[in-house]
């Protein structure tokens, strides 16, 4: 129950959308052994219709959002862990064909 919930919240808030429709799959194979699930993978839709992935578990150390629109990027990383850690990084595409970065 723990695995996936974080990120969910995470698009909710980015986004002010909830989750409309999910398909889900994960494994019961503990490589850390510190849960019944170790990582699910699941594909959503958002209430305007807006596809999106998430990939989580307790598997890899490592925690990543990455939200692409028609104007840029937003990449969230280190959000999600134990560690006091994180770094965001804005992505601004030009006009023409440049990236403006902010980080």
């Amino acid at each position: 129950m723990d695995v996936g919930v974080y990120p969910i919240f995470s698009v909710r808030n980015l986004t002010g959308q909830r989750l409309q429709s999910v398909a889900a799959m994960g494994t019961v194979r503990q490589l850390h052994g510190l849960t019944d699930c170790d990582s699910l993978v699941f594909t959503f839709l958002l209430q305007d219709g807006t596809p999106g992935v998430i990939e989580a578990g307790f598997t890899y150390l490592s925690s990543l959002i990455e939200l692409e629109g028609s104007h840029g990027r937003l990449t969230i990383e280190g959000h999600i862990t134990q560690a006091v850690q994180g770094r965001v990084i804005m992505e601004r595409w030009l006009q023409d064909g440049g990236t403006l970065l902010s980080g």
